[in-house]
Parts: C-alpha cells; sequence; structure tokens
C-alpha cells in the first residue's frame, strides 16, 4: 500500500540507459522528515549531486524537524552502479531551523556551491553558503 496523499515519502531518482525504454527507481532519500527543496548537478565526471534540507533521520510523529540534527545535506554517487548514496550532513546551532530553501550550483571547475537560509527564535534570517569540492580517492 502507498503513502497516504500529502505523505513526504523521499527523493526518488529515476533513470535510464537504454534512451528511456525502461527506468530504474533509485531512492536519494527515503527516511525521516526530510528531502525539501532538492537540487541536482552533476560533475564533469558524470558524478550526480544532489542537495537538499534535512530535518531528521527518523520521522517524528507531529512531523517537526530536530533542530540539533536538521540542515543541509549534500548526496552523491561515486559511480552509478554503488547501491547506496553517500550522505554528508551540515548542521547549524541547535537553536535555530536550518537548511531551509536549499539551492544547489555547480561551478565551472566543479566546485559544489550550496545556499541555504537558517531562523532563529527571534525570527533572525541567516543566508548560508558551503563551497566545496570532490575528493578523490
Amino acid at each position: 500500500a502507498g503513502a497516504a496523499p500529502g505523505t513526504w515519502v523521499g527523493i526518488l531518482l529515476e533513470r535510464s540507459v537504454d534512451g528511456g525504454k525502461t527506468f530504474a527507481e533509485d531512492f536519494i532519500e527515503r527516511t525521516g522528515n526530510t528531502g525539501e527543496n532538492p537540487g541536482i548537478g552533476f560533475l564533469s565526471d558524470g558524478t550526480l549531486i544532489a542537495a537538499y534540507g534535512h530535518c531528521n533521520d527518523v520521522a517524528a510523529a507531529n512531523g517537526a524537524c530536530d533542530k540539533t540534527k536538521d540542515g543541509v545535506r549534500i548526496a552523491w554517487k561515486d559511480s552509478i552502479s554503488d547501491t547506496k548514496f553517500n550522505k554528508k550532513t551540515f548542521t547549524g546551532t541547535a537553536q535555530n531551523q536550518d537548511g531551509l530553501r536549499t539551492a544547489l550550483a555547480i561551478a565551472p571547475d566543479d566546485s559544489i556551491v550550496v545556499g541555504s537560509f537558517s531562523t532563529s527564535p527571534t525570527n533572525d534570517r541567516v543566508l548560508h553558503v558551503l563551497r566545496f569540492t570532490k575528493v578523490s580517492q
């Protein structure tokens, strides 16, 4: 049985390697209350990068964010044949709601740039910008 209408179920990537004749489902994220405002991009080597607001690792009964775990999550696969996405979460302070209105850009030099907002209990708004590169292993 599927989820009820309006229920958040994750971020699903559907990909085809045969010109669109068939598609394979590949969940980037399917746990907790996460995946708001997703953005995707590709590095020059074909690496898929996804950035999105992350709220909780497990679904909260009331749908609220855990402010000690929320922030921006980056997901990637080193190879399309990898079975899971690698993930890194950049968290803010425990008092703020972080990872709001996430936006992703890939620069010509393959730098990954992610912008997001956070809000504080006094309703201050802060813009965060992350810039980093993929490190070869």
